[in-house]
């Protein structure tokens, strides 16, 4: 940043130091994070090809999983969710720290900065629009439930038949 400025100290830098080392903090935190939750992620999806698979073998599986896919609140939707709402919140903390480096004046710490209305009116509003794909995830759970209804609807009028003394 001396550099980059030409001064020889950081008392003479025309920015927040503070805001500059909030801002790296958080670029490092978000690596470390990011890192976790796709460890995390590679878990979920292994688990969801056993729920998948299970699926065809309990039709409660395949009621569940469908049902959850078509309110959207099975594990990839949870997924699309977090990730737009950690998208906006890497933007608005990015934003902040901007304004604290390069708007609050050179000060040393940020203790007496408060961000202007302007600031808060820059900032845009989370808005999050459910995504709706082709779901072919919960048509394959309802897929393998239809399978579950047939085979059982044959099994008991071929049953039925041989319990029943009419027949």
């Amino acid at each position: 940043m001396l550099k980059i400025y030409k001064v020889d100290s950081v008392k003479d830098l025309p920015v927040n130091m503070a805001g500059i080392r909030l801002d790296l903090g958080e670029q490092q935190d978000t690596r470390n994070a990011e890192s976790q939750f796709n460890l995390v992620k590679q878990q979920l999806a292994g688990q969801k090809k056993i729920f998948n698979t299970g699926g065809l073998l309990s039709p409660f599986l395949s009621a569940r999983m469908g049902s959850m896919g078509l309110a959207q609140t099975d594990p990839s939707s949870h997924w699309q969710f977090s990730d737009s709402a950690e998208r906006y919140r890497r933007a608005f903390v990015n934003r902040m720290n901007r304004a604290i480096s390069y708007e609050s004046g050179k000060q040393e710490a940020f203790t007496e900065y408060k961000a202007s209305s302007a600031l808060w009116k820059d900032v845009a509003k989370f808005e999050y629009g459910v995504v709706r794909d082709d779901n072919k995830e919960g048509q394959s759970h309802f897929m393998a439930l239809s399978l579950w209804f047939l085979i059982s609807a044959v099994l008991l009028i071929l049953f039925s038949k041989k319990l029943n003394p009419l027949a």
